[in-house]
């Protein structure tokens, strides 16, 4: 008899790109892998805090911005979709973010808490 491994499950949502008058017109879907998408996301979240923390607005600023705000997106979305999602927005990066976050703190982060905090009790029943 063979010994089975199964591999955990990815978390998989569907983010809704509608226009001004609530009709869809993109269907972006997110897949991520906890232990991959975790460090990343601290990662970009980090770049996006320290540059906002810098006293100046000067254009070096917003560019750096800009870079964090999309490989944040990269991050979430993977490199293609996160271009579906510039291009949807006109090119508008900051009100691409400001639309995001709630999706990603409403819907990603719970669900990352709870795939994270699963594995850390089953390695804890692992290592008794």
């Amino acid at each position: 008899m063979a010994y089975q491994i199964q591999k955990r499950t990815h978390i998989r949502e569907e983010l809704q790109l509608a226009d001004e008058t609530g009709q869809v017109r993109k269907t972006l879907i997110v897949d991520i892998v906890p232990d991959v998408f975790r460090e990343r996301f601290m990662d970009a979240n980090k770049a996006i805090n320290e540059i906002n923390d810098l006293d100046t607005d000067d254009a070096e600023k917003i560019r750096k911005m800009r870079e964090a705000v999309l490989g944040f997106f990269n991050t979430i979305l993977g490199e293609a979709q996160a271009q579906e999602l510039v291009d949807f927005y006109d090119g508008m990066v900051t009100e691409a973010f400001v639309d995001i976050v709630p999706f990603v703190t409403d819907v990603i982060k719970p669900r990352l808490e709870a795939a994270v905090s699963a594995e850390k009790e089953r390695f804890q029943r692992l290592m008794q």
